[in-house]
């Protein structure tokens, strides 16, 4: 049975190598099974598009997952082509909204997701117990909100680049309901918010709500398609345990014994920690659906290993530090934006032992150290090239806009952005020919 209205008023409520783009009306739309259409106008709402992928095997006479996709800067077709062949395997819908944003005024998403569930339905045939909702940094975040408003339809959770909603947690399950709602989600090593998602982690662990968390390299943004593959067969496995998904025990076994070899693998390897992260998820993941009392023993003598418990104790301490210089940035934000006038660059950057971090950063024979050094480094570069400086030009402070973006200069010297917005500083303050001799590359 179609939910569309309901869906929709629970929402409705609260407010490289690119082909040409092709639009069409939802009403109109022709969909070639196993190949994405790469923008289609919304019939729901005509300012909204999106592209879809439907999966080779799509029958409309069996009903298929949804995975609605929110980028924060609309970019529909990246996240598309990253889950495109997950989809495919596992036969999923995508739709990828052009319409959904982070970090700005209002909340456009909404109006989006709503976009995306009514057309879906209208168009193809689509199990409405298994909308997925996919986000990353700022849309990650409102997936939270909207996937536990829509309780009964949305399965599961990715997200990525990002924890909660300012001031959100999970609302408790009624006595006697359990957790129904999973999550997959993740943030690379050297992402300002890898701290923060890691925090989720630990949350959602205390909780019990049933969850994933990946670790990949890289910076804030969409993880790789590797990751993004492993979270949409990680909710079909999801999906099977809670009966939404005929079970296929072959698959389960076969997919068992694949995860626990490669555990074992990286304990023979000499990765004893490695392997003691693999073991745990084997265990959380396989729990209720195959015998995991070997993954069981394995953790348990891990956890006794020296390597183990040392690696545990430095990560809580890197951890510690990174809030330590967290704190020490929100302080110092606090006095500039409380300062008559911006302090000297060389001064501000001793504030934020910008030096030490550096330093630090650069160590090769710590690399949890020094990645956490990275993270903080990171999260000052994005509130002083990015957050600060939007609020001090709105707020007609040029100078101190001025003196931000000094800062998040020396950390990632020539960031087009930063030069940019430079550019509007010195105007502001009517300094022209500087503001012209800058020259200012694209993103």
């Amino acid at each position: 049975m179609a939910v569309a209205h309901r869906l929709l008023g629970l929402l409705a409520t609260v407010a490289g190598g690119v082909a040409p783009l092709i639009a069409q009306s939802a009403q109109a739309a022709r969909f070639v099974p196993g190949a994405p259409v790469e923008r289609v106008v919304s019939s729901q709402d005509t300012t909204q598009s999106y592209a879809i992928f439907v999966p080779s095997r799509y029958d409309p006479h069996r009903a298929l997952p949804l995975l609605c996709v929110m980028d924060p800067r609309g970019r529909a077709l990246i996240p598309l082509r990253l889950l495109q062949s997950a989809a495919e395997r596992f036969g999923y819908v995508i739709f990828s909204s052009y319409n959904t944003r982070s970090d700005e005024p209002g909340d456009p998403n909404e109006a989006a997701v709503n976009a995306m569930i009514a057309d879906a339905q209208r168009l193809l045939t689509i199990d409405t117990r298994r909308i997925y909702l996919v986000g990353f940094s700022g849309t990650a975040r409102a997936g939270w909100d909207y996937a536990y408003r829509l309780d009964g339809h949305v399965a599961g959770l990715l997200g990525f680049g990002a924890g909660f909603p300012p001031g959100w947690t999970p609302p408790a399950p009624a006595p006697g309901e359990l957790e129904t709602l999973v999550f997959y989600g993740g943030a690379g090593t050297t992402d300002f918010n890898y701290q923060e998602v890691q925090d989720l982690d630990a949350y959602l662990e205390r909780r019990g709500i049933r969850h994933r968390v990946a670790r990949y390299e890289g910076p804030h943004g969409w993880p790789p398609a590797w990751v993004m593959s492993d979270a949409v067969q990680w909710m079909e496995l999801q999906a099977m345990r809670r009966g939404l998904a005929a079970r296929d025990s072959a698959w389960i076994d076969s997919l068992y014994r694949t995860r626990s070899a490669s555990a074992a693998a990286a304990e023979a390897a000499g990765d004893g920690y490695a392997a003691y992260l693999g073991y745990r998820e084997v265990r959380a993941d396989f729990a209720g659906l195959h015998d995991v009392r070997a993954d069981s023993g394995r953790i348990v003598s891990l956890e006794r290993t020296a390597q183990v418990r040392r690696t545990l104790e430095h990560r809580d301490e890197v951890a510690e530090r990174y809030r330590a210089d967290l704190a020490r940035l929100q302080r110092f934000i606090a006095r500039t934006r409380e300062a008559a006038k911006p302090e000297a660059l060389s001064r501000s950057l001793k504030a934020l032992q910008i030096t030490r971090l550096k330093e630090r950063a650069a160590e090769t024979s710590d690399r949890i150290a020094a990645l956490g050094a990275e993270q903080s480094l990171e999260q000052i570069f994005v509130v002083t090239a990015f957050y600060e400086p939007r609020a001090a030009l709105a707020g007609k402070n040029p100078a101190r806009a001025l003196a931000l973006l000094a800062i998040a200069e020396t950390i990632h010297p020539g960031t087009p952005f930063v030069c940019a917005s430079r550019k509007e500083a010195l105007a502001a303050q009517g300094r022209m020919e500087e503001a012209t001799a800058l020259r200012c590359t694209s993103n």
